[in-house]
């Protein structure tokens, strides 16, 4: 797992990044678990002091979907904490979380095209008031990405959401704006009623949140400006001619930290009104849920096990270890309970402590159980097999036990497995052996990072 640093005004900050892979093909229930779990992760991650949380959204030859999370370098524990509750997902039908392992995986996250546009409108100003509009493309963006679909163009959106405490002088200054607003001469009913609702905002308001689109091509600039001004007079009415601004490598800093505009400069009070949001509101903007037709855009990999729920005859398999001293946490493939009950039944046999899912009591939540279980072990033994890669849970609780800096001991189970869904370069950190080698092998392996037998 790798978290970028960089500084701002001499406070050094760190930056996770993961991808996400939603879910296409679950059931309606399972659809609704995975966006309550998505949206009770966003909340957790809310409680990290000082933090911001970043959403990217970017389609081309298929759909990706990228999360960051940033917090003062003093959080580090909090960052780990908070990779691990991405792995959550991953019990969920085809959802896959693939936490960036090092620089490269992490730049690769932050690449923006270079036409881009920060969708907040200059001030709008009559003779005595001036007007807030708290368009977002997050409402329009089902539609823009399959009209972009249709017409061959890669597109990206990403908006950054930060904690801001709105003070009292900013909040007088829009309830007067309000009432300058309802005094000012042709103005009509609904722009009044907006400014009076963005004032109100202001007192329950928690966050700020800012959107950016981006796009590769000329041609694409002048499709995206044209519908999104389209779109913003339907809302607020053809008299008003904002301007969707794209230009080329710009905001820079705001995209490459995920932080909001506000952690670089002070913003005036009607971008302030523009842009506050509520903590509920902040759920609302990071949980996109796209609409089927999108999902299909993304890439579908072959998934071997997608339910827990009917674990194989594990019978012939030692003992699961239930006390509070150190012990093994076995991640494998059920396929290949039968290849590797010989070699446990050995590391049994000499002392070794182990626990895997045979120990999982009827009644119990699996995900959460299995969590509880990685958090309390000393180091997780992985069984590596083609099985094994493709399976959903195992690559769950080997990212986990990364987030968690358990030391992990892979052994390879079977010539010719390619580590693909992100195991690649998570497990070349870690030690690998070969099933051949035998207990012997994996025994000394598990006693090199220093676990007790009994």
């Amino acid at each position: 797992m790798y978290f970028a640093e960089y500084d701002i005004d001499g406070m050094p900050w760190l930056q996770l990044g993961a991808s996400v892979r939603l879910p296409t093909r679950p059931t309606v229930d399972r659809a609704e678990s995975f966006w309550d779990r998505f949206r009770g992760v966003l909340r957790s991650w809310d409680l990290i002091q000082q933090s911001g949380t970043a959403v990217r959204v970017q389609l081309s030859a298929e759909l990706r979907v990228s999360l960051f999370l940033v917090a003062p370098r003093e959080r580090a524990q909090a960052l780990q904490n908070a990779a691990g509750s991405l792995t959550q997902l991953e019990v969920f039908a085809d959802a896959e979380v693939a936490l960036a392992q090092g620089r490269i995986e992490h730049d690769a996250l932050l690449r923006f095209p270079r036409f881009r546009c920060r969708t907040v409108l200059p001030t709008l100003a009559g003779s005595q008031a001036w007007f807030a509009f708290d368009f977002r493309v997050r409402h329009h963006l089902d539609e823009l990405l399959i009209e972009a679909h249709a017409l061959g163009h890669a597109l990206s959106y990403h908006v950054n959401v930060e904690r801001f405490a709105i003070e009292a002088a900013c909040q007088r200054t829009a309830a007067l704006n309000a009432l300058r607003v309802a005094d000012t001469p042709g103005v009509g009913g609904p722009l009044v009623e907006l400014q009076n609702r963005l004032a109100q905002n202001l007192r329950r308001a928690s966050h700020v949140c800012e959107e950016y689109v981006g796009v590769e091509t000329p041609a694409a600039c002048e499709w995206l400006q044209r519908t999104l001004e389209q779109r913003f007079q339907n809302a607020y009415g053809v008299f008003i001619q904002p301007d969707f601004a794209f230009e080329e490598g710009t905001h820079d800093a705001q995209l490459a930290t995920t932080r909001h505009t506000v952690c670089f400069e002070s913003i005036e009070p009607h971008e302030v009104c523009a842009s506050a949001i509520t903590a509920d509101e902040r759920i609302e903007v990071l949980s996109w849920q796209p609409k089927s037709f999108l999902l299909g855009l993304v890439t579908k990999g072959s998934v071997v096990e997608t339910t827990p729920a009917s674990p194989p005859d594990l019978s012939g398999m030692p003992s699961v270890y239930a006390g509070d001293e150190p012990f093994v946490f076995v991640s494998y493939s059920h396929s290949d309970s039968q290849r590797i009950n010989s070699l446990l039944t050995g590391l049994s046999t000499i002392g070794y402590r182990l626990w895997f899912d045979k120990g999982i009591p009827g009644g119990a939540e699996w995900d959460a159980l299995i969590e509880d279980r990685l958090r309390r072990s000393a180091v997780l033994l992985l069984f590596v097999s083609r099985r094994a890669v493709e399976s959903k849970f195992v690559r769950r609780e080997a990212k986990f036990a990364d987030s968690l800096n358990k030391p992990i001991v892979s052994v390879l189970l079977e010539d010719g497995v390619e580590l693909s869904h992100g195991l690649g370069m998570l497990l070349t950190q870690y030690q690998m052996l070969h099933v051949s080698g035998g207990v012997a092998e994996v025994a000394r392996a598990v006693e090199f990072v220093q676990l007790p037998t009994k």
